[in-house]
């Protein structure tokens, strides 16, 4: 936290897969606004330095820029943003610029007038991971985890499907994929707390 933590809180950390970019969000103390910031560093072995809000990409408008997901070459965002009020928080990307992150798009495939947000992604850009409250689709109830994928990085995203065997009748959110997909790190409240937890699926055998 040298050189990023500050009066105010900072949460939700995502960092490029070289360690060179951390994003994250910080609000004002009392809890909002959330925005999003961004620090580099010229190693990994240094601090995080140099931290600017992603003028292109908050909007300052909006009470809620939150829950940041960097791919692993850190050339594009995932995070969520509640700028569009009759759609509660819905899910956005960014690609990456000189000065930061550009301006934002949203998910069309996946975002509903429910809630998206605590999204993931493969490295390739073709699996989506998301929380949403959204109460079609076999949902468990609460925030379950949700998956997209497409066949290109440049494809749309299929119709989500709830991941049915990791979720609950309490809050599941989605933080981390591993490269090949195999292993997924969550959130859920289903002890009572919020706690971490690791579930993990065979890796595809391939065509011979």
């Amino acid at each position: 936290g040298t050189g990023v933590d500050t009066y105010a809180d900072e949460f939700d950390p995502t960092v490029s897969g070289n360690g060179l970019v951390l994003v994250f969000g910080r609000a004002q103390p009392g809890g909002d606004p959330v925005h999003l910031f961004r620090a580099t560093r010229a190693t990994p072995s240094i601090p995080f330095a140099d931290v600017e809000p992603l003028a292109d990409t908050n909007d300052p408008s909006t009470m809620d820029d939150t829950t940041p997901f960097l791919r692993e070459d850190g050339a594009k965002l995932y995070f969520a943003s509640t700028r569009v009020a009759s759609d509660g928080i819905d899910l956005y990307e960014a690609p990456s610029t000189d000065a930061g992150f550009g301006a934002p798009t949203p998910i069309d495939d996946v975002n509903t007038t429910f809630s998206e947000l605590a999204p993931v992604v493969t490295p390739d850009d073709q699996t989506l991971y998301f929380g949403s409250d959204r109460s079609d689709g076999n949902a468990r109830g609460g925030y379950d985890i949700w998956v997209a994928t497409r066949i290109s990085a440049s494809a749309g995203f299929s119709q989500p499907v709830n991941v049915t065997e990791l979720n609950s009748d309490a809050m599941e959110l989605p933080t981390f994929v591993t490269a090949d997909g195999c292993t997924l790190y969550f959130s859920s409240t289903r002890s009572g707390t919020l706690a971490a937890f690791v579930a993990t699926k065979a890796r595809p055998q391939q065509e011979p």
